[in-house]
């Protein structure tokens, strides 16, 4: 097919072995494929890497709001009746 051993290594692993993909990975011109143009690789690539990393950088942020929003000492939960929780769960669910 005209494909360098290691393009085709890479197409494989990119499809986890299914051979059938792993040919149309490298038909289609896979982004990610080092037989695609180096500068569309390369632009695709840093693209990606910049998104995962604001993705990323989001996941870190949101869990800071809710770590800093649980107090580690609350626990007031676990001194509440049956009927004390079922009115807050109701007030809950109310909210939704």
């Amino acid at each position: 097919m005209g494909y360098g051993t290691a393009e085709a290594r890479q197409a494989l692993s990119l499809s986890r072995n299914d051979v059938s993909k792993a040919v149309d990975l490298l038909h289609q011109g896979d982004p990610s494929n080092p037989s695609t143009s180096a500068a569309t690789s390369s632009n695709k690539t840093k693209k990606d890497k910049s998104e995962k990393m604001k993705r990323k950088k989001e996941r870190e942020e949101a869990f800071a709001r809710l770590s800093s929003s649980i107090a580690a000492d609350d626990d007031d939960n676990l001194n509440s009746s049956l009927a004390e929780e079922e009115e807050v769960l109701a007030q809950y669910q109310s909210l939704l």
